[in-house]
């Protein structure tokens, strides 16, 4: 990443004028839903300065739209701009405040978050737990916009102290990504995975230090979870099998924890499956046998945790678990790990499919992310 300059908030404080412009400042956002937002500036009174003034409007870092303000102003309004930004631009940022800068004294005036209007600014000034999982994080999220949850969530990772709540904005973060269709990831986005996951070892690291300490609850077991299993596919997308590996062990090692969290069970199942696999791939079969035991092991505290009665899509985890368990009977059959003389435990027909187990590996593998490591599974997947 390259450097940045430094937050607006970190420049010497304003003289009156300067704070006066600020505090009439109303800075608008819009969202295209193409990756930009469109920023416009209205200030209202005359705010004549004594000189020629130039400014800028900083978010954070990044800097929207320049002003000029002449001595023999005479307008009782100006206008300014739009401007537009990439999204992927603003979400290296970790400062989403607004600030007026002035080009010549790097003297600074924030814009009061009252003269903020628009859904990003809205998502980026969430500040309180509650708000943050009713509008950001909840599946009924506020914001429709993948633009706006993207820049909530990091505006969020960076005020908050709650390290289930950072393991829940790099999820949600991740998530913006990792689905996506991989010829759509672009040089950027990569990069930004690669910060990602360094972020995630950190707050993994943290979550585990907590559950070690034995303080297991629904969050904890959650958020580690899902946090280890999106950043094993961060890591797989950035071509780092190795890390991919231990990420996934990571969530595939929680099934004693999912009596705290039983939402989670398939993520277990699945990161499981996929550290043993890339232990195969990798030539470490007793490593490979120990994770694809546990996967097929896990199955049973995860229906134990559920109450299948109580929605479908409990069910559905149960069923989307099971078609995963199926291809890590076929892989280990197909390794070597059991012993298949006696009675047959697959049919003579039977290869390893990873488009059958619920995740986006599959389109990691038909992308070419860790080809040279996968290649080494070809003999347990059905052959061209």
């Amino acid at each position: 990443m390259a450097m940045q300059p430094a937050n607006a908030s970190d420049l010497p404080a304003s003289p009156t004028w300067l704070s006066g412009v600020a505090g009439q400042t109303r800075v608008i956002v819009t969202g295209d839903g193409e990756g930009f937002f469109e920023f416009s500036v209205i200030v209202a009174g005359n705010h004549r300065p004594a000189g020629d003034r130039n400014l800028v409007l900083r978010l954070g870092t990044s800097t929207l739209i320049g002003m000029k303000f002449p001595a023999d102003m005479d307008r009782n309004e100006r206008r300014f701009g739009p401007s537009r930004i990439a999204m992927r631009s603003l979400r290296w940022n970790s400062d989403y405040s607004v600030w007026l800068v002035d080009e010549s004294t790097g003297e600074s005036a924030q814009v009061p978050d009252a003269n903020l209007e628009g859904e990003m600014f809205e998502a980026a000034t969430i500040a309180d737990k509650k708000a943050f999982l009713v509008k950001i994080q909840n599946n009924h999220t506020k914001f429709a916009s993948v633009d706006v949850l993207t820049i909530g969530a990091k505006s969020f990772f960076h005020r908050t102290n709650s390290v289930e709540l950072r393991a829940a904005c790099l999820t949600i973060l991740f998530h913006r990504l990792i689905w996506r269709e991989p010829a759509e990831l672009t040089e950027a986005d990569f990069e930004f995975l690669r910060w990602l996951v360094s972020q995630s070892m950190r707050v993994l690291e943290q979550l585990q230090a907590q559950l070690a300490k034995q303080a297991v609850t629904k969050d904890l077991v959650r958020w580690t979870i899902s946090l280890a299993t999106v950043a094993g596919h961060g890591a797989l997308i950035g071509n780092d099998p190795q890390r991919a590996k231990d990420l996934y062990a990571v969530a595939g090692g929680q099934a004693t924890n999912l009596p705290s969290s039983p939402v989670s069970g398939m993520n277990v199942v699945n990161g499981a499956i996929f550290s043993g696999l890339l232990e195969a791939a990798m030539g470490n079969m007793e490593a490979a046998n120990t994770q694809l035991r546990a996967a097929m092991l896990s199955v049973k505290p995860m229906v134990e945790a559920h109450n299948p009665l109580a929605n479908v899509w409990v069910v559905g985890d149960i069923a989307e678990a099971a078609l995963g368990l199926r291809q890590a009977m076929i892989a280990m059959v197909r390794l070597g790990l059991i012993s298949n003389k006696n009675e047959p435990m697959i049919q003579a027909d039977d290869y390893f499919d990873v488009h059958q187990i619920k995740s986006p590996v599959g389109a990691f593998l038909e992308a070419g992310y860790c080809r040279d490591v996968w290649q080494n599974l070809a003999p347990i997947m059905r052959p061209a």
